[in-house]
């Protein structure tokens, strides 16, 4: 029987070191992806957000400004280390991952840029930057699902994807 990979649902308080790691990996992205494509980055979720509590995976958004652009976009990174996640994807949002025995761990989601996707990504993690109480919130929300309730990998994501939902939610209906 063939063993499985389980995500791992360690929590961990920010680390300033999280900003390096998004500076370098950018550094890298924009190197292999050619100045023909035009694309944007974004560090969003919980590591973008000083004090908030989270795993400690780097979310990085990729903004294709062409949407014609996004495959090509997602296979150069395939091929320079970065493994497409098919299971993970949508139509919005192509998303790859990087593991790797103790380095840094990322997200990252191959979007068109100032698209849906891109809006939900970048509103509420600006968000939660600017509401440190509900930030707060939101940490103690998975704290709670990871360490009292010790819910599994898919039940934690789903249940923070509703939670996001809610709080896009709000956003939206805040500015109107």
């Amino acid at each position: 029987m063939p063993v499985v990979n389980k995500p791992s649902l360690e929590l961990s308080y920010h680390r300033p070191d999280w900003v390096f790691e998004y500076t370098k990996t950018v550094k890298h992205m924009r190197e292999v992806i050619p100045s023909s494509i035009k694309v944007c980055f974004m560090h969003v979720g919980s590591t973008a957000v000083r004090g908030l509590r989270c795993r400690p995976i780097i979310d990085l958004v990729v903004g294709v400004i062409n949407p014609l652009d996004l495959i090509t976009v997602r296979d150069i990174l395939n091929i320079n280390g970065y493994k497409y996640n098919e299971e993970r994807s949508t139509i919005f949002d192509l998303f790859l991952e990087k593991r790797g025995m103790g380095k840094q761990r990322f997200n990252i989601h191959v979007v068109a840029f100032d698209g849906p996707k891109w809006k939900d990504m970048f509103d509420y993690t600006e968000y939660l930057k600017e509401n440190p109480k509900v930030a707060k919130e939101f940490g103690n929300f998975k704290t709670e699902l990871v360490m009292k309730r010790k819910v599994p990998y898919i039940v934690y994501e789903r249940e923070k994807a509703k939670y996001i939902s809610e709080l896009l939610k709000k956003i939206r209906s805040d500015v109107k």
